[in-house]
């Protein structure tokens, strides 16, 4: 329990710590939208080889519609 609690008292101080400073919250927030984007990048690059592989027809799922892809 002792170190359960010893990471939530971090974790906290962490908090305060990035948010207590203009230029560490500027950091962390271009962080976080770098990783999004990173993520946005690796969701198109799957979407990309599926479409590539199956001959320039973008792969549907039986049941959806195209509205929704």
């Amino acid at each position: 329990m002792a170190n359960y609690q010893n990471i939530l008292r971090q974790a906290h101080q962490a908090i305060a710590d990035v948010a207590d400073n203009a230029d560490s919250w500027r950091a962390f927030l271009r962080s976080a939208a770098y990783t999004a984007h990173a993520r946005q990048v690796k969701r198109l690059s799957r979407h990309l080889k599926k479409i590539f592989v199956l001959g320039g027809v973008p792969f549907i799922k039986a049941g959806s519609s195209a509205a929704s892809q």
